[in-house]
């Protein structure tokens, strides 16, 4: 809307009469507040995941913006009572000092790790791992996978059940070319 508002002068009178609706006054302010209160929540939730002080610079930054509104929309107040119940929603989770992390850049972490550890086979690795999560891994429970599953097993199961992404298959498929060729 910002940006609109900035081409406005700009524009023929067939454009603005097409783009006047969101030039609302009323529809500004929605969208404006929950637009702020987004940017507000994510920074905070970013850097400090769910935590009891991130809920309480969360609330305290909301209370001092709620004030500074001469009108809080229902948008708005829908908006803040929804990340309250986020928060409510995970309070024993986060309590007692401990910290929930919460944001793009852990994920995105995560998969720059398998990318700089070989991208598929590490995928594939800790996809593995995930049927342990719950057990309780004992020399006789190690032992008994060991004597239990084989090398061929293991060969069948990665042949059926791993992929290759499509930038490795591209890679496969260029030298193969260049090696018929050359």
């Amino acid at each position: 809307m910002d940006r609109i508002n900035s081409y406005w002068p700009n524009l023929t009178k067939e454009v603005r009469a097409k783009l006047s609706f969101y030039r609302n006054s009323w529809l500004n302010l929605r969208l404006g507040q929950v637009h702020h209160l987004l940017v507000l929540t994510a920074k905070i939730l970013k850097y400090g995941g769910l935590s009891e002080s991130s809920y309480q610079k969360w609330s305290q930054e909301v209370a001092a913006w709620k004030l500074a509104q001469p009108l809080l929309t229902k948008h708005a107040r829908e908006f803040i009572n929804g990340i309250e119940t986020y928060f409510n929603t995970y309070t024993d989770r986060y309590t007692n000092g401990h910290q929930l992390l919460c944001c793009s850049d852990i994920i995105e972490s995560i998969f720059g790790r398998y990318k700089n550890k070989g991208g598929m086979k590490a995928i594939s690795a800790d996809v593995l791992f995930i049927a342990l999560y719950n057990q309780a891994l004992s020399c006789d429970f190690v032992q008994t996978a060991m004597k239990s599953v084989t090398g061929p097993m293991l060969d069948d199961w990665r042949c059926a059940n791993v992929c290759h992404n499509r930038y490795g298959v591209r890679r496969r498929m260029e030298k193969e070319i260049k090696t018929a060729g050359g």
